[in-house]
């Protein structure tokens, strides 16, 4: 019983520190993607991996050390997939608001309403 509970201390603690790191270090952790199309986050010998399931809720996450799946409980395991995907949706939020070269004139359709306000 006494192995049993050091590990999931373990884990809560790795998964506590990987969190941190995710939220404090953003720059540190690189996003790619794997054949399939799913969301892989790495830094060093980590690596977390997003299995998309047909209802978000369910989706899988797994904790890869050097190749190796690292067991996490299930509380700290939705702390660190709330932790990536606002990683994520950071990245890519920084990706959109990245100054573009079409402008709105440039486009040349700007919308106006029936009382000929435009939008801009």
């Amino acid at each position: 019983m006494l192995a049993t509970f050091r590990s999931r201390m373990a884990a809560r603690r790795l998964a506590r520190e990987v969190r941190q790191s995710l939220e404090t270090q953003p720059d540190l952790w690189q996003i790619a993607a794997d054949d399939e199309g799913r969301p892989i986050v790495s830094s060093r010998s980590f690596r977390i991996v997003i299995v998309p399931r047909a209802v978000r809720i369910f989706d899988a996450i797994h904790l890869y050390s050097d190749d190796t799946e690292v067991w996490l409980p299930l509380l700290p395991r939705l702390r660190l997939r709330a932790a990536t995907r606002w990683l994520l949706a950071r990245s890519a939020n920084e990706r959109w608001a990245a100054p573009s070269s079409t402008t709105d004139a440039a486009r040349g359709s700007l919308r106006t309403r029936r009382d000929g306000h435009v939008w801009q």
